[in-house]
C-alpha cells in the first residue's frame, strides 16, 4: 500500500511522475488534503501548470471551515505561471491570511507547529512567482520567528538582490555558510555588484544544483547554436552559477576562458556592460581583463588590431588583438623581434628580453619561436607557471606539436 511518505521522498528525489501515481493513489483511498495538496505539487514539477488548478479545486475551497494556506500559496505559484498575475495575487493573500489564523487553533487540528510554520516557504515562493519582491522580503520579516528553513532566509537574498539591497543581500546569504559554499559564492558576488565591477541583473528564484546546471551547459554545447548559448548565458541561475565560481577561490586559471566568454559573447547588453567593466576595474587579475578583452573583440564592440585601452596595476595601458591568433607561417618582423630577445637572454638580459615578447603572448599573437623564447626566458627567471602557462596554450593552439623545448 502506497504511503505519504513514499510520495515525498519521490518528490525530494525529483522522480515527479512516481510522485503522481503514489499521491493519485493515496486519493483513491480517502480523500485527504495534504496528498492533494502533494499531487498538485508534483504535476506542477512535471511542467503541467494547467492540470493543477482541476486538481487543487476541492482543496480551495473558501467555504471550509477551516483552509489550508500551502493549497492557496501553491495556486498563486501556478497562476502566475498561467499569466494570471491578478487571481494569483488574491490566493496569496487568503493563504497569507489562513495562516495567521490557523496558528491559533494548531493543537485544535492536529496540527505539528512545525509543518505549519513550513508554510511560509510556499507562501515565500508564491509571491516570488508573482516577482513580488518587496513582499518577499516583507513576509520573510513579519515571520522571521516562524522561519524553520535557510530556504526563507534564501529567498530573502534573491528578494533584497532583485531590489539592489546587495549588502542586505549579501548578509542573509552569508548567514547560510553551515548550508553549502554556493551561499558564501553568491555573497560575493553581491558584494561585487555591490562594488559595480558586476552589472547588476535580475535573479530569479528557481533553485538548481550541479547536476540541472550541468545539463543545461551539455544541451547549449549539443545544440552548437547562437540561440542555444544566448539561452544558457541569459538565464539568471547560469549566470549566478558562473559568476559564483569565477570570482571564488576555487577557480583554476585555465578555466577562466571557458567561464568568462559565455557571460560577455552571449550576456546580451549586460555581457558587453560585464567586459568593459572587468577592463577598467583596479584590483582585477591580468587574465581576467585579457580574457575580457578578447571577447569584446569576438562580439564585435572592438575591431582586430584597435587599441582597447584598459588599467593593469593601477596603470592605464592599450592592449591589441589580431584575428590571427597563431601564425606559422616565417614573419620577418617578429623573426627580427625574437632574435633581439635571444640576444639580450645572451647578455643576461633576461627581464628586457621579456618586456619584447610578452606583449605578443597578451594579445593572443601566437608565434612559435617567441613563444618558445618567452617560456625559455621564464624558466631562467624561475617564473616557471607563466612557463608552463605557455607551454600550455602553445599545445592548445597547435595539436599535435610538442612545445616543451625552449631557444638556446
Amino acid at each position: 500500500m502506497p504511503t505519504m511518505d513514499q510520495g515525498i521522498e519521490l518528490l525530494q528525489k525529483k522522480d515527479f511522475p512516481g510522485a503522481e501515481q503514489v499521491f493519485t493513489a493515496l486519493l483513491e483511498l480517502e480523500e485527504d488534503v495534504s496528498a492533494r495538496n502533494n499531487l498538485a505539487m508534483a504535476i506542477f514539477l512535471c511542467g503541467d501548470a494547467a492540470r493543477v488548478l482541476a486538481v487543487l479545486e476541492p482543496n480551495l475551497d473558501l467555504a471550509q471551515p477551516r483552509g489550508n494556506p500551502f493549497s492557496f500559496a501553491l495556486a498563486a505559484q501556478v497562476l502566475a505561471a498561467l499569466g494570471r498575475r491578478e487571481e494569483g495575487r488574491r490566493h496569496l493573500d487568503v493563504a497569507a491570511a489562513l495562516f495567521e489564523r490557523g496558528k491559533a487553533y494548531l493543537e485544535e487540528m492536529g496540527i505539528d507547529r512545525k509543518s505549519w510554520h513550513e508554510y511560509t516557504i510556499t507562501i515565500m515562493k508564491g509571491a516570488a512567482a508573482l516577482e513580488e519582491h518587496r513582499l518577499v522580503f516583507e513576509l520573510y520579516r513579519r515571520w522571521e520567528r516562524y522561519h524553520v528553513s535557510w530556504e526563507n532566509r534564501y529567498l530573502a537574498g534573491i528578494a533584497s538582490f532583485n531590489l539592489g539591497r546587495y549588502g542586505r543581500a549579501a548578509s542573509l546569504w552569508g548567514s547560510l555558510a553551515q548550508v553549502g559554499r554556493f551561499a558564501m559564492h553568491m555573497q560575493q558576488v553581491a558584494f561585487l555588484v555591490e562594488r559595480g565591477l558586476i552589472p547588476p541583473f535580475f535573479l530569479g528564484y528557481e533553485s538548481l544544483d550541479s547536476k540541472d546546471l550541468k545539463r543545461m551547459a551539455q544541451e547549449a554545447v549539443r545544440e552548437q547554436s547562437d540561440a542555444a548559448l544566448a539561452r544558457y548565458a541569459g538565464s539568471s541561475a547560469v549566470r549566478m552559477a558562473l559568476l559564483s565560481y569565477l570570482f571564488s577561490p576555487e577557480i583554476a586559471e585555465k578555466e577562466i576562458k571557458g567561464i568568462m566568454l559565455p557571460l560577455i559573447l552571449y550576456g546580451g547588453e549586460w555581457g558587453e556592460a560585464f567586459g568593459r567593466r572587468l577592463l577598467e576595474a583596479g584590483g582585477v587579475p591580468r587574465e581576467f581583463k585579457l580574457c575580457a578583452a578578447f571577447a569584446l573583440v569576438q562580439r564585435g564592440i572592438f575591431k582586430p588590431g584597435e587599441p582597447i585601452p584598459v588599467i593593469i596595476d593601477g596603470m592605464e595601458q592599450t592592449i591589441t588583438f589580431t584575428q590571427k591568433e597563431v601564425s606559422l607561417e616565417p614573419d620577418p618582423e617578429l623573426d627580427k623581434l625574437d632574435q633581439q630577445a635571444r640576444d639580450l637572454r645572451k647578455r643576461g638580459l633576461y627581464e628586457d628580453a621579456v618586456i619584447l615578447l610578452e606583449p605578443l603572448f597578451e594579445q593572443g599573437r601566437f608565434y612559435p619561436p617567441a613563444m618558445l623564447t618567452l617560456a625559455t626566458l621564464y624558466r631562467d627567471l624561475k617564473r616557471h607557471d607563466q612557463a608552463r602557462k605557455v607551454l600550455e596554450t602553445m599545445e592548445e593552439m597547435l595539436p599535435g606539436h610538442r612545445a616543451g623545448s625552449g631557444s638556446s
